[in-house]
């Protein structure tokens, strides 16, 4: 079977690499694999996303899909004609390239998966429609042919395996490219995070709410007490004037960006960790590191005690089950 090649010389070279050597992948066997993700379709046609159900297996991985999710693009191949491919990176802890991976491939009946040799492999560097400050992005060029296949990450050629087994659905000429981005979520042997608390300052802001971030400032740990790979968590707690916990409050969490969601979430006192008493509180995010905006108010829809914040979300080494600790105390 032909393995993929580097392919960095633009869509016209694409263009007559296609003719040369397509990837044809021929149809598996049925044994199933119980470290298998399944992919499903949780969105609108508008969105182009499809969902990876987690698995078991997965929070043992060193690398999973990011954000469980498949994007599906259209890129233009060789004229009108539908050809497939599938592309993505891999990012490591501190959200930077990883390289020392190898992509393999084969073909997934619709309905089992399986688990025997690969028939292709894509490789770092390889991925032409990326940008240069994407090293890690890789690229398989596959058939003319709709199926659905079968993806996952070792060390190198018949090398440890880095991730789970995924299948990734092709049936759409429209969206005939299908890009799997993924994110390292628990060390490997010898990487060890650092368990010295990262402190940004915040921006001073004009208030005259009655509680304010004490010190100004936000302490970001490591800790992986969650039994999840690579999830947020905010955590804190409030005080009044004399130090001692305050606890008619609720913490509203507000993810920004375009894709979030309209009405924020919220963390009651009482939700936190033991050490941070009656008033403590603590909420898990997402496994992608997003911004939020963070207020107290006096219940839900109630009267704003502090002023907006943006806490930024950093990296897996800081925030792999991360503690954001925000300490709000009354003016």
């Amino acid at each position: 079977m032909i393995e993929n090649t580097n392919a960095k010389n633009g869509l016209w070279m694409f263009a007559q690499f296609i003719f040369i050597v397509p990837f044809i992948v021929l149809a598996g066997g049925t044994a199933m694999d119980s470290n298998i993700e399944i992919v499903t379709v949780t969105s609108s046609p508008q969105a182009e996303i499809f969902t990876v159900t987690p698995t078991p297996e997965a929070n043992n991985a060193y690398f999973v899909v990011n954000n469980d999710g498949i994007r599906y693009t259209h890129l233009p191949t060789n004229g009108n004609s539908c050809y497939y491919l599938v592309s993505g990176t891999v990012i490591d802890l501190y959200r930077m390239p990883y390289l020392d991976f190898v992509v393999n491939i084969k073909t997934a009946n619709t309905t089992k998966v399986t688990s025997e040799q690969p028939e292709g492999y894509g490789y770092p560097g390889t991925d032409f429609t990326a940008t240069t400050s994407e090293p890690s992005g890789w690229f398989i060029l596959l058939s003319q042919e709709p199926a659905t296949y079968e993806i996952w990450l070792t060390t190198k050629i018949g090398g440890n395996e880095l991730s789970p087994h995924i299948r990734v659905p092709l049936h759409s000429c429209d969206q005939n490219q299908a890009v799997v981005n993924f994110v390292q979520v628990q060390a490997l042997p010898g990487q060890i995070p650092s368990n010295v608390p990262l402190v940004t300052t915040l921006i001073p802001q004009e208030t005259s709410a009655p509680f304010t971030v004490e010190n100004n400032q936000i302490s970001y740990t490591y800790t992986s007490d969650l039994g999840k790979p690579c999830y947020f968590e905010m955590a804190g707690r409030v005080l009044n004037q004399q130090g001692k916990p305050f606890t008619s409050f609720v913490v509203n969490i507000k993810m920004l960006g375009d894709l979030a969601p309209e009405t924020p979430s919220y963390a009651l006192p009482g939700e936190g960790y033991a050490a941070d008493g009656s008033s403590g509180w603590a909420t898990v995010l997402q496994s992608s590191p997003e911004n939020y905006e963070v207020w107290l108010t006096t219940k839900i829809g109630g009267d704003e005690l502090s002023p907006h914040i943006r806490v930024p979300m950093l990296d897996c080494v800081h925030n792999l089950s991360t503690i954001t600790r925000i300490t709000w105390r009354r003016r």
